[in-house]
């Protein structure tokens, strides 16, 4: 048999990984890489293991256009029947076999070569052999989405019909090779469910020890049997790592969310054992080399709608006259699209349809046939398409000068509707809920499949609701009063009102408030509220509180200044006439911004964890600005064993957590990393900074800048998704130092709650966290006060916040390893400082006292 494998420069370390585990299991089988990039003088790839054959010989037709109408993704597998007709002409008698670069191989491919001996025309191997008997990604319906066959193998045989079979696919490949399952097509994979249809010969290969992968683990127990690897107790000859992330490989592959790597039971060692390989073959190093037609001659990306673009427009497929992508003039993209009527106040351009088609979900977020739906829709990409298509200026600028001439006058008509508080100010912007629900079904691409099936009235129903949740008011009206409050329903305790659900910071506060309100015996009620909202909603603790009724007189809102337009837009003038409104808020820069003094006109007061938010806020405002202080709730269990949290027992562990929703410029993690490695050189192994993120996956530049600056180091590890409560409890128990870096907080939950453990912290000394650390406590970092770059945070312009010193905090760190009975003693400080400052008893007297205070008020105004 012949093998091959097709990869950018970027994935070399796979290819090499995957050639090197075929030279062991077919020593005599010649093996080729085909290279979908230029850079055949790479000395990588001059290795005896493989032959390397250029994209350039492989005789693509029209290659500028063949290469351009795909990205990197979709080129790397629209090449491979070409591949398979190179080798063809130069093998014609033997078998072809073809395996992605994220597999390896640990025994002989016998069951292909009798398959082929036995004239077999293909072997494919099904994702599945079994049904899939849990709620998990990716499941029945994601496979069918994406093709019943994985292509990450395939092997045509020397038969009378391979050339036919390979210019059947060929010809479908040369424009149909796109990643749009909500168009039926993904890639090269899709085709191939056609395949056992049109041609004789077509052999399933349903052996369980055939590219075993995340999405059929769940069917193949594996084992090992006097040294040999088993799947379902048959011999397991490949594994298909797909989606494996070496800077954080407890996820074991990001296209799943089954299993994380302590949960794959026998595998593990064998996935141990495959990043290794990919760290000593220089992922590292490969994967920042660049693709060499990701750009333009003069570097302005070509983004992937831009790609669509072409493909729909002058490809040769459907213009009379080809253009070459490379020399044409670029504004032929930003022309008015066919598809919709043209509107010079709300323009969309080809490109802008481009990427709504290519997103499905911005279809069900934006109805393009309705003005509504346009203009927010065309704020959206004014706003994100060049961080999430990586769009350039040059298509963005001429649509905003265009949009804004008639955005003025659109304001003015909203605001002369009525209700000038609802109206607010400034024309909307894109909510955070839009781009959560948007962020969600890219995920899990079978919603895509279910809303189809949806029938059409209510499909349009669903559209209307997401638009006008799409539309959050910039800035409330500041001329509006707070309405004269009524005789109280209630008098003696509070309506949360919030995230319940929430697993992230400004959530976790409400719940916390909720924990100090059952200590005093103060009655309650929660009302959730997911509106606005980027992270995961499935914190259920609070659950026997949630009511949609507002029976107390009192209104807590633990929902940030810039949201509470949309608290009133939603909940209307019910859920705030006739009660003292209090806001919940948070902010993290010296000046509170002025586009959210709005927000004022919406409470009575505000409630701040610290003095530094105070200050920002009481600035801006005559109404009372209170520091309540808030008790943290602890968990319930015993601290686990390490292991349970995937922690080695006898490292010194280095945890740092942040959300990459509250901006990374401003958590400082890559401070964290160069901290660590100051504090320890390369050569220590006993110890681990362990990143815990969540929300990566909606801001992969972000985590990509994390990742890049980890450069291979095994000792830092990235973990980024969700933990539950106590699940985040655990992993804050079992470290030795908290780390916060931070240029600055609002106040620094994570600190607080490591504090509360017993725990050391090194952190910054500004800003919230001084709320509740000092020297006695903590190990505190100076900083040099610098001003906020451009962009780097939301209101920059004209505030400051740290840069913390590295050097002294990597001392911190060395000194907390060194000398434990030291790390114990500041620990134990530490936790009974937060007891004192932050306990049940302080918060519940606080609050009694103050609600007591706002009670006669009540009962003074109403009478």
């Amino acid at each position: 048999m012949i093998f091959f494998t097709i990869v950018s420069r970027n994935y070399l370390a796979y290819a090499l990984t995957l050639m090197q585990s075929l030279a062991q299991q077919h020593p005599h089988s010649r093996r080729y890489v085909c290279l979908a990039d230029r850079g055949l003088d790479d000395p990588d790839l001059h290795n005896p293991l493989f032959d390397c054959v250029g994209i350039d010989q492989l005789d693509l037709p029209d290659f500028d256009a063949f290469v351009f109408r795909y990205d990197i993704l979709e080129l790397n597998t629209a090449i491979k029947p070409y591949m398979f007709r190179w080798l063809r002409r130069r093998h014609a008698d033997q078998g072809l076999v073809y395996l992605d670069p994220d597999i390896l191989v640990i025994a002989p491919l016998s069951a292909v070569q009798q398959a082929l001996d036995q004239g077999a025309l293909l072997l494919l191997t099904p994702h599945l052999n079994a049904p899939t008997t849990d709620d998990r990604h990716p499941g029945e319906l994601a496979i069918l989405a994406s093709g019943t066959y994985n292509l990450g193998f395939a092997a045509i045989g020397a038969h009378a019909r391979a050339d036919a079979l390979i210019d059947w696919w060929a010809d479908k490949l040369e424009f149909g090779c796109v990643a749009d399952p909500a168009a039926g097509l993904f890639t090269d994979q899709k085709w191939m469910d056609l395949a056992p249809g049109l041609f004789d010969g077509v052999h399933i290969l349903r052996d369980d020890g055939y590219n075993l992968a995340y999405w059929n683990l769940a069917q193949r127990a594996v084992s090992q049997r006097d040294g040999q690897w088993l799947a379902n107790n048959q011999a397991l000859v490949f594994v298909h790592f797909s989606g494996v992330d070496i800077d954080d490989p407890q996820r074991f592959s990001r296209h799943q969310d089954r299993y994380r790597a302590q949960d794959i039971g026998a595998l593990r060692p064998l996935y141990d054992t495959y990043i290794a390989l990919l760290r000593s073959n220089g992922h590292a190093v490969h994967r920042r080399k660049p693709y060499a037609f990701a750009a333009f001659a003069d570097g302005e990306c070509i983004a992937r709608p831009l790609r669509a673009v072409y493909r729909q427009y002058f490809d040769k497929r459907r213009a009379q006259t080809e253009l070459h992508p490379l020399q044409m003039r670029r504004e032929r993209y930003d022309e008015p699209c066919e598809e919709l009527p043209h509107r010079a106040d709300a323009p969309v351009t080809r490109l802008m349809y481009a990427a709504w088609r290519l997103r499905s979900d911005l279809h069900a977020a934006f109805d393009l046939g309705e003005r509504e739906g346009r203009e927010g829709y065309i704020r959206w990409y004014l706003r994100s398409a060049a961080r999430e298509f990586g769009i350039a200026p040059r298509h963005i600028e001429p649509v905003r000068q265009a949009f804004s001439r008639s955005d003025g006058g659109i304001a003015h008509a909203l605001d002369a509707h009525g209700d000038r508080r609802r109206a607010a100010g400034a024309w909307p912007r894109l909510s955070a809920a839009s781009l959560a629900l948007i962020d969600w079904s890219c995920r899990r691409r079978w919603a895509l499949a279910l809303y189809a099936r949806v029938p059409a009235n209510w499909r349009h129903r669903l559209r209307r609701l997401l638009e006008r949740q799409a539309f959050v008011p910039a800035q409330a009206d500041t001329t509006t009063a707070v309405p004269a409050l009524a005789a109280p329903v209630a008098s003696d305790g509070l309506n949360l009102i919030g995230y319940a659900r929430g697993e992230f910071g400004v959530a976790e506060i409400l719940r916390n408030y909720a924990a100090v309100l059952q200590y005093a015996q103060l009655p309650f009620t929660v009302k959730n509220f997911e509106i606005g909202v980027a992270s995961r909603q499935q914190d259920k603790r609070l659950e026997a509180f949630l009511s949609d009724a507002l029976p107390q007189a009192i209104n807590l809102f633990c929902i940030n200044a810039d949201q509470m337009p949309v608290v009133h837009q939603h909940l209307g003038d019910v859920a705030f006439d006739g009660r003292y409104n209090i806001g919940c808020w948070f902010w993290e820069l010296e000046r509170f911004p002025q586009r959210w003094f709005g927000a004022f006109d919406l409470v009575d007061e505000i409630w701040v964890l610290s003095d530094f938010v105070r200050a920002a806020v009481a600035a801006c405002t005559d109404k009372p600005v209170r520091v309540m202080p808030l008790a943290l709730q602890m968990p319930q269990q015993p601290r686990p064993p390490r292991s349970a949290v995937g922690l080695a027992e006898d490292e010194f562990i280095v945890l740092a957590s942040f959300d990459f929703n509250s901006w990374v410029t401003r958590k400082n993690p890559l401070a964290a990393i160069a901290a660590f490695r100051a504090a320890f050189p390369a050569g220590r192994r006993d110890v681990r900074l362990v990143l815990k993120t969540i929300n990566g996956q909606r801001l992969p530049q972000a985590l990509r800048q994390v990742s890049e600056a980890i450069d291979g180091d095994a000792r830092i590890e990235l973990r980024d998704g969700f933990l539950d409560r106590e699940g985040m409890w655990a992993l804050q128990g079992c470290c030795d130092v908290y780390l916060s870096l931070h240029r600055s907080e609002g106040f620094g939950l994570g600190m607080a709650e490591c504090m509360a453990l017993g725990k050391p912290v090194v952190a910054t000394a500004y800003s919230g966290n001084m709320q509740f650390m000092d020297s006695s406590t903590s190990c505190l970092v100076p900083f040099e006060r610098v001003p906020v770059g451009e962009g780097e945070y939301p209101d920059w312009r004209g505030q400051h916040w740290a840069e913390p010193d590295v050097a002294a905090a990597a001392a911190h760190l060395r000194r907390l390893a060194e000398e434990p009975a030291y790390a114990q003693q500041l620990g134990h400080a530490a936790r009974l400082s937060l007891q004192q400052r932050l306990g049940p008893a302080a918060s519940a007297a606080a609050i009694t006292a103050r609600l007591k205070e706002i009670r006669h008020g009540l009962h003074y105004r109403a009478t």
